[in-house]
């Protein structure tokens, strides 16, 4: 009897322990960004070190800079979302940080939830204060709560938008163009929205949304999304456009993927065809010219006197239209993501 007053003690205690423990993880300290998640207090069994995985963000969390060490955190974070209950984004490390990861974040999050894939995230995040304030100031807190939300930077911020959101609170994306139009007229007094390089931002961030699937959800029942986010910094203002969908060189035609490749070594291959398609250059399968004026149009907007610094990044492909470099990635990047300057008004002249 001794023995078995002693296990139901030790068992007791462990269970009291181990729920002590799994309320110090989610408890909400200052600055922790996570997304909520009821503990279930009768999850004892269920709850062990196995369902729990911690992951940590390069030193510079960056597709720009940094391309393949970010794709390989986020290739785990996309694996484990899948076989743990709790995953906890350690940034402590990361010292440069660009705001495109955020979105890429929140978008497998919210696929994720479009799947009904129950995986909590808490994120601790980094000690450089002007990363802090990124993503406090973003509306990254729209996403991933914390205790103490700050206000968004409005006056130098173009908060966080995405289609889904916007849609559920009646916003069209004609409007949110028009809204990434205003909030760069701020910095150009001298301008008017008719004015040329306006209408062709407008017309640039029109077709990107449009590039999303007319469906919200896709043949896997993942969440088919965009993503703006816009912010002033010295000499322009940088704008960061996600579309979760399949990429440029996945929807091109298989018949102009296999003829480009065919003829040229892999990585050329994709270069010559993302060229084409930015250059609206390529033909379809019955030799006609390919219709689809976006991506060409997007491109010359991007490649503008008024842009710099415009990346490209999809797929296998990092792209700098600009200069003309084409690299390819270690890893896939799951969509198209368009990074661009737009220059302040004594710089574009």
């Amino acid at each position: 009897m001794k023995k078995l007053h002693n296990k139901i003690y030790v068992d007791k205690q462990a269970k009291k322990h181990h729920l002590h423990n799994l309320r110090r993880k989610n408890k909400e300290y200052k600055g922790n960004f996570l997304v909520d998640m009821p503990l279930n207090k009768d999850s004892f069994v269920s709850q062990n070190k196995h369902t729990t995985k911690k992951l940590e963000t390069p030193e510079e969390f960056s597709f720009i800079y940094n391309i393949d060490e970010s794709l390989k955190f986020f290739n785990d974070f996309v694996y484990y979302s899948k076989h743990v209950d709790f995953i906890q984004i350690d940034m402590k490390k990361t010292k440069e940080m660009t705001m495109e990861v955020l979105l890429y974040l929140i978008s497998l999050q919210k696929i994720n939830r479009s799947q009904k894939i129950q995986i909590s995230v808490m994120i601790k995040p980094p000690r450089e204060r002007k990363l802090i304030e990124l993503m406090s100031q973003s509306g990254f807190s729209k996403y991933f709560k914390a205790k103490i939300e700050v206000p968004v930077d409005t006056e130098n911020i173009f908060e966080i938008q995405d289609k889904e959101s916007n849609k559920k609170s009646g916003m069209h994306d004609e409007e949110t163009c028009k809204r990434a139009v205003d909030f760069t007229l701020r910095y150009h007094p001298n301008y008017k929205y008719s004015d040329e390089k306006f209408r062709q931002m407008y017309n640039a961030l029109a077709e990107m949304m449009t590039n999303t699937d007319n469906h919200a959800y896709n043949k896997n029942g993942e969440l088919r999304n965009w993503y703006l986010f816009a912010a002033k910094l010295e000499g322009g203002l940088s704008f960061y456009f996600f579309d979760n969908g399949k990429g440029v060189l996945e929807t091109a035609k298989k018949n102009i993927l296999e003829s480009t490749i065919g003829k040229v070594s892999f990585s050329l291959g994709y270069e010559s065809l993302m060229k084409a398609t930015l250059d609206g250059q390529y033909r379809s399968a019955t030799g006609k010219k390919h219709r689809n004026k976006g991506l060409p149009q997007i491109n010359d907007f991007l490649t503008s006197n008024s842009v710099s610094l415009p990346i490209i990044i999809t797929n296998k492909i990092y792209c700098h239209p600009e200069k003309g470099v084409y690299k390819k990635n270690r890893h896939n990047f799951s969509g198209t993501l368009f990074v661009w300057v737009l220059k302040d008004e004594e710089d574009a002249a």
